[in-house]
């Protein structure tokens, strides 16, 4: 026997799937980290030119410093600067670094409560999705996708995972420039707010589903954890 999820229509069961008993990823296991603490969270991973990390009073971001003791750049936690909703209904924490000038040199989920990755998607998937930004400048227009925008870059979506991804996507950017504008490496007046494409209909379920908004998932009841049917 086999059960269909609905991305966009599924959570209740996919919640009571987890709850039920299947094993928890590390990334989602326990609490999300309440403050940045370079100590407990793998800064390092995200600004790695850092030898040392030291807090800025009165800031929401932690400077990364050489064994000379020069700032590198610096890093920050995604939910000190943004509330950006994922799958889940809960946003995606991450740590993101800046190097001195404005490039993203790192990103890393540190907690997640996406059911689409407790169950069919590996957590590899995402890790390769937020590696794909090492080294984008914080200003760039990266987009999940196609773009019609030549100067825009892309990145694949994960099938299957497109609203995380799109989430995570404006995580990310959103915090590089702003704690670029915060320490002084990127201009306020280069970043321009986003808005809102008409479209002269209403996209149709189909096209939904062609343009990768909708995705399906089909899970066995083995991978929930039960026996299959005869």
């Amino acid at each position: 026997m086999h059960a269909s999820i609905w991305q966009m229509a599924g959570l209740a069961m996919l919640s009571a799937i987890v709850g039920g008993g299947l094993s928890v990823p590390a990334l989602a296991a326990g609490d999300p980290p309440a403050v940045l603490d370079c100590a407990v969270l793998p800064c390092s991973e995200v600004l790695p030119e850092a030898e040392a990390f030291e807090a800025v009073a009165g800031s929401r971001y932690q400077v990364g410093l050489d064994a000379a003791g020069q700032t590198v750049g610096w890093v920050a936690l995604s939910t000190d600067f943004v509330d950006v909703k994922a799958y889940s209904g809960k946003p995606l924490v991450t740590l993101v670094g800046v190097d001195t000038e404005a490039v993203i040199t790192g990103a890393r989920v540190v907690h997640h409560s996406e059911p689409i990755l407790l169950v069919g998607i590996p957590e590899s998937e995402l890790h390769s999705f937020v590696a794909s930004y090492a080294g984008k400048h914080a200003t760039e227009r990266v987009v999940v996708g196609r773009s019609k925008r030549p100067d825009d870059i892309e990145i694949d979506a994960i099938s299957g995972a497109t609203v995380t991804v799109l989430a995570q996507n404006y995580t990310i950017l959103s915090v590089a420039r702003t704690l670029g504008i915060e320490v002084g490496v990127v201009s306020a007046s280069e970043m321009r707010p986003g808005h809102f494409v008409e479209e002269a209909e209403p996209w149709s379920f189909e096209r939904l589903v062609d343009e990768g908004v909708l995705g399906r998932l089909t899970v066995s009841k083995a991978e929930m954890g039960g026996a299959e049917s005869g």
